[in-house]
């Protein structure tokens, strides 16, 4: 049975036959005339129902369809396959002519294949992209969150030490009134005093745990940097030296018992 490759351009059409190579060199079957084209490009291997192509190593490798062989490698070709060698789109069929309309629907099919085909690739990365994307807003979210704690830990803490120097200034100056019992009433201003020292202390506690919980925010972070430090550390050490190392040691320990 004999097997053909069309020009899409110019409708050229070659008769394929074992061994048959094609490349810019003189001595190829099929010579090109294309900078895109490597001196012995491509070559045709017929099998027992149609054709294998190989790659010979060419700069710009024959693609099928769309998609790169490796180099070296050989592809068994289906009819109707599209192949790209350097500029040029061939079409491997066992037909010497096309009609016309089966032609058109043809190239329509392989548009529609190469649009998919991109659209697929376009989603992916853009999937990849997202995914990397939304990994990062949820770090920088978690960095921000920690950010807003300290802040408010620190505001909080400013406004009780305002109002612990404020509460201190009342107290001494109800002092003050109760050496002058004359002028106050002094059950008034005890329980004045003991309302103002019970606000302190309060104050005080609450202080305390705010600056318990700013420290240990500190703390936290201090840990954290060292853990990152420890598992880069880790990373960078030679799972196979320490091995030799410590089959070392053991062999000296073993001689020395």
């Amino acid at each position: 049975m004999k097997f053909f490759l069309i020009n899409k351009d110019t409708s050229e059409v070659f008769e394929l036959q074992d061994q048959m190579t094609f490349g810019r060199r003189p001595n190829c079957d099929v010579i090109f005339k294309d900078d895109l084209v490597s001196g012995f490009h491509c070559k045709f291997h017929q099998i027992e129902d149609g054709y294998e192509i190989e790659d010979l190593g060419a700069s710009n490798p024959v693609q099928i369809n769309g998609i790169q062989i490796d180099e070296n490698q050989r592809k068994n070709l289906k009819h109707n396959n599209v192949l790209s060698i350097g500029a040029c789109s061939f079409l491997f069929t066992d037909k010497e002519k096309l009609d016309e309309t089966s032609y058109k629907t043809f190239i329509i099919q392989a548009d529609d294949i190469k649009n998919h085909l991109n659209d697929f690739c376009e989603k992916k990365f853009n999937k990849s992209f997202i995914s990397s994307d939304l990994k990062k807003r949820q770090e920088l979210k978690s960095i921000q969150s920690r950010i807003d704690i300290i802040s408010s830990t620190k505001s909080i803490l400013d406004e009780l030490h305002v109002r612990e120097k404020e509460l201190q200034v009342s107290k001494e100056k109800a002092s003050v009134d109760l050496e002058s019992p004359g002028s106050v009433d002094l059950s008034e201003l005890k329980d004045k005093i003991i309302k103002l020292n019970e606000q302190i202390s309060e104050l005080s506690k609450h202080r305390d745990n705010l600056v318990k919980q700013y420290n240990g925010e500190k703390k936290y972070q201090k840990i954290n940097a060292a853990h990152i430090e420890v598992l880069s550390e880790l990373d960078e050490l030679n799972s196979e030296e320490i091995e030799s190392e410590f089959k070392e040691l053991q062999e000296k320990l073993n001689k020395i018992a």
